[in-house]
């Protein structure tokens, strides 16, 4: 399966901070990786391309599949976040 897109935060150093779609239908999104550089590492980026994810997720009254454990650690201790995540099957 072929990745759906991603969210981009931002570019540092040429590279961008993102969060890989791997599939979005009507009404989930499956989230498989997040890619933050090593020097940023620790500094909350990841986090705010989660809260992208799922920013974008309530818009469409979507559902959050996470693949990726971070994403899932993630979306499991926010309570604000509990509407929208859906644990793999």
């Amino acid at each position: 399966m072929k990745t759906a897109g991603y969210f981009i935060l931002g570019v540092w150093m040429n590279r961008m901070q993102k969060c890989f779609i791997l599939s979005a239908k009507k009404k989930e999104i499956v989230i498989k990786h997040t890619e933050v550089n090593e020097e940023l590492e620790g500094k909350g980026i990841g986090k705010e391309l989660v809260k992208a994810a799922v920013d974008y997720a309530k818009s469409g009254k979507m559902k959050v599949i996470p693949l990726c454990s971070f994403v899932g650690s993630i979306l499991s201790k926010e309570p604000a976040y509990q509407g929208v995540l859906k644990m793999p099957e």
